[in-house]
């Protein structure tokens, strides 16, 4: 079996924007030092003639983004999609961020092959892994609250996402 690969790495400074197979954010549209309960959170993934568009509505992130950006890392293994967006800086606020959409294309996807996505948007940490079948007419809307992966103690100290891909 041959393993297709395609990554799209990308990443835009607060502000900018870009309508493209990349990335488009929206950067952060509101703060708050307790987090920003209330607005209504959507995964979105959708079939499009030039890939799988990934749409993130509503995501909260720490509001240092608003000094570096955020970034994207999309790889595709096979029939696993490891979808990673964070800040591109390590450094932190005591504020929580509100990221009204965030947007790309997973490129190098066979039409009728089923897919697992293993999302993660660091601040909220990661989904369960999602199960589809990539063909035209899909559409799906995800309840990222509803989709939170279990975390569990390592028995060392640490604690991480009860998932089998770790995207870093």
């Amino acid at each position: 079996m041959m393993a297709l690969v395609a990554v799209s790495a990308c990443g835009l400074s607060d502000g900018d924007r870009y309508d493209g197979e990349d990335f488009f954010h929206t950067g952060c549209a509101s703060e708050t030092k307790a987090g920003l309960n209330g607005a209504a959170s959507e995964l979105i993934l959708e079939h499009t003639p030039k890939g799988l568009m990934v749409t993130r509505k509503n995501a909260e992130m720490n509001c240092a983004i608003k000094l570096d950006g955020i970034e994207c890392e999309a790889n595709v293994e096979g029939d696993a999609i490891g979808y990673y967006v964070h800040p591109k800086s390590e450094m932190s606020a005591n504020c929580v961020c509100l990221v009204k959409e965030m947007l790309s294309t997973v490129t190098g996807l066979t039409e009728g092959n089923e897919y697992t996505l293993y999302y993660w948007c660091e601040g909220e940490g990661p989904l369960v892994p999602i199960s589809f079948t990539y063909a035209k007419g899909f559409r799906m809307v995800i309840d990222p609250d509803l989709f939170q992966a279990e975390i569990v103690d390592m028995g060392d100290g640490t604690w991480r996402p009860n998932v089998p891909y770790w995207w870093k």
